[in-house]
């Protein structure tokens, strides 16, 4: 299926959490066919440049899917990648 890359300048949580869910209705409105993956790019500075700041967001919607009630979590799977993430190599990417 298709890849659909959607970029936000949320310059907060909250404005990133409402991209999120958008990006869930998006995802789960549309066929495999017409989308099989999205890919939410948190482009403002903030997220870029704080990874703590940026991984509590990413808890924060992973917890959603599974006690939201919505059974979400059997159809998504989310995967999170920051540029200051170390891989077991240990070096930088």
């Amino acid at each position: 299926g298709n890849v659909r890359y959607q970029v936000t300048r949320a310059p907060d949580a909250e404005t990133a959490y409402l991209a999120y869910w958008n990006e869930v209705v998006a995802l789960m409105s549309a066929t495999d066919a017409e989308i099989a993956t999205t890919l939410l790019v948190l482009a403002h500075p903030r997220w870029i440049r704080n990874l703590e700041e940026f991984e509590t967001l990413g808890s924060t919607l992973g917890q959603a899917l599974d006690t939201q009630g919505l059974g979400l979590d059997a159809d998504l799977q989310l995967v999170f990648f920051h540029p200051g993430f170390v891989f077991r190599d240990g070096r930088d990417r």
